[in-house]
């Protein structure tokens, strides 16, 4: 096998993502699980932010059948080992950071290298979080975090809006080329951006070396209007919906430094919100 041939290794934390991920006994959360699940996440978002995390966290963890193990200043929150049911996985970095950048990978099993990609990213920048589904969006009717609305992923996601200071989410997709024949599309979902739209697509054309990124506008049916995290952060954060062309992620996925520089551009528009 020629080196152009050999595959890239994994991202920092895609073995956990494997690990947690539900083949069949995926568990639709109940009111009571939900809002557990929010309160332990909006405790360890506030704890990560502050540098320390607490011994209880993890014991209260644990009491809901969960797993928080703390490696290389990141804390990844996921299903303990003896109960795989589909929750989602979230790593939060530890310590005081400029912004409050969280990625989103909702198909990481169904959008080919979204959650390779959202990895990358968080493992080379300064990115306070990053969250990725653990069951393809068909397992179960429940099981399509993006549409759902009354998942885990959405506990987790409000849980860090409300506990974050202004934060900015960004949720990774992919599609087709008999979708569009842009490189990639962005939008703010169903909220409205506070400043000009327009700097956002040029600075993610800038950051993904590409010439054609158009706006939700442009591609109403990848803007991700009907897109849950999109609707409940409305009034309450920021948010971008971004869509990937095939090309685009397999750039992304095979050249880290493409990864990174994603990433910075993404930090340069939070900063200028």
């Amino acid at each position: 096998m020629s080196a152009v041939d050999v595959a890239p290794p994994e991202p920092p934390g895609w073995e956990r993502v494997l690990a947690a991920q539900a083949h069949v006994g995926f568990v639709e959360p109940d009111v009571d699980a939900r809002v557990a699940l929010g309160d332990l996440v909006a405790r360890m978002s506030r704890a990560c932010a502050r540098g320390v995390l607490p011994r209880r966290l993890v014991s209260d963890a644990r009491a809901l059948q969960l797993s928080v193990v703390e490696e290389d200043g990141v804390v990844w929150l996921s299903d303990g080992p003896d109960a795989v049911r589909g929750t989602g996985l979230l790593a939060l970095r530890l310590g005081d950071l400029p912004e409050a950048l969280i990625l989103q990978a909702p198909h990481p099993f169904d959008d080919a290298r979204t959650g390779e990609i959202a990895l990358l990213m968080f493992d080379a920048a300064s990115i306070r979080g990053v969250m990725l589904a653990t069951a393809e969006r068909d397992l179960h009717p429940g099981s399509d975090p993006a549409h759902a609305e009354e998942s885990t992923f959405n506990a987790m996601t409000l849980a860090l809006a409300e506990s974050l200071r202004d934060p900015l989410f960004v949720q990774l997709h992919g599609f087709a080329a008999t979708t569009s024949e842009a490189d990639a599309i962005v939008s703010p979902g169903a909220a409205r951006w506070p400043g000009d739209f327009t700097s956002v697509v040029d600075a993610l054309s800038i950051g993904l070396s590409v010439v054609d990124v158009r706006s939700g506008a442009d591609v109403p049916k990848l803007a991700g209007r009907t897109n849950v995290q999109g609707r409940i952060l409305a009034d309450e954060a920021s948010f971008l919906h971004l869509e990937l062309s095939r090309p685009v992620r397999e750039g992304l996925y095979a050249d880290p430094s493409r990864a990174a520089a994603l990433a910075d551009a993404l930090i340069g528009v939070a900063e200028a919100r």
